[in-house]
């Protein structure tokens, strides 16, 4: 097939050997026949031709028999940044062009999130996964089901009146928009964007020019050890894991599911740390605490917490996670 953007002047003959059901690329297709071309251009490709007047188009398979359907793009709001779409359904906003860029939106951030990222948004939008939400989106602006959800309204009967189709799709729209009003569910989703934008190099290999801490690496670890204790007593009281941690509570038990919401919280910003980072500032810091082979260390404070995260096995006071 020649697609949109291909300019080939020089056709004479277009030759359908399969159905093609859109209307635009229909049109697109038979539109590549009437590229206009001067007599002498037109003789380098085909030397008997004279002058381009006229294009044959040969039907192998019935397309120009069958109908066609017109197709849009979803995207109708290009300039609109997802976070604007987020915000104005979120204040009640109903448009169908923004529905449909939202449904849109969320298809493709779909295909970059990870299965753990898509459970943990399936949870905060109260058991609807991403597909979900965007059906309901969509679902909203069709008019098909637009007509479906009038004929279920109490007291239809017969043919349906405009106002009646107009409560109904004012009803799917708001049903659609409705996990949006989570403010949690909307924060999440463009943290987790933003996480998975990052670019990490897996390709350029360092050469190893020293193995210890220099001054410089030591400082840069002091300032991270420095930023994770306070990022800690500001949220300590906001995470369950943080929260089990210094309540000092033994056996200390913490499920999995608990440790991963402490790792993406330190994914963001300011942040923006994984556990094996933090464990190498504390290694520069606090060596005399920190065992790099075996994960042992001083059972106290933000030392503990960076422990839990980077060691499968941690043990203290004889307990063992």
């Amino acid at each position: 097939m020649i697609s949109t953007g291909t300019d080939v002047k020089p056709i004479e003959c277009v030759f359908f050997l399969r159905n093609v059901k859109s209307a635009g690329f229909f049109e697109q297709m038979k539109g590549r026949g009437v590229r206009v071309i001067s007599p002498d251009k037109l003789r380098t490709v085909t030397p008997s031709a004279r002058i381009k007047d006229r294009f044959i188009i040969v039907d192998a398979v019935g397309v120009c028999e069958q109908d066609k359907t017109d197709s849009h793009t979803l995207n109708r709001k290009p300039s609109a940044t997802l976070e604007e779409l987020l915000n104005y359904v979120a204040q009640g906003g109903l448009d169908p062009d923004a529905l449909t860029t939202l449904a849109g939106r969320l298809a493709r951030l779909q295909r970059d999130f990870s299965a753990d990222q898509l459970a943990e948004l399936k949870d905060l939008a109260n058991g609807k996964s991403f597909p979900d939400l965007a059906h309901d989106l969509l679902n909203a602006c069709d008019p098909d089901a637009q007509i479906d959800a009038a004929k279920k309204l109490p007291g239809v009967v017969g043919v349906r009146t405009d106002e009646q189709v107009k409560a109904a799709t004012e009803q799917l729209a708001q049903q659609a928009v409705t996990p949006f009003l989570k403010a949690q569910l909307r924060r999440r989703i463009l943290e987790i964007r933003q996480q998975n934008e990052q670019t990490i190099d897996r390709h350029t290999i360092d050469d190893v020019l020293y193995a210890g801490f220099d001054a410089s690496a030591v400082e840069k670890a002091q300032a991270k050890v420095k930023d994770f204790r306070a990022w800690i007593e500001e949220h300590k009281s906001e995470l369950t894991a943080l929260q089990a941690l210094y309540t000092g509570t033994r056996p200390l038990r913490l499920s999995l599911k608990d440790l991963r919401q402490l790792r993406d919280a330190l994914a963001l910003a300011p942040l923006a740390t994984t556990p094996t980072q933090l464990w190498r500032a504390f290694q520069a810091v606090e060596a005399d605490k920190v065992k790099a082979s075996g994960g042992e260390v001083a059972p106290q404070g933000s030392l503990k917490v960076s422990s839990v995260l980077a060691a499968s096995t941690w043990t203290t006071d004889g307990q063992i996670l």
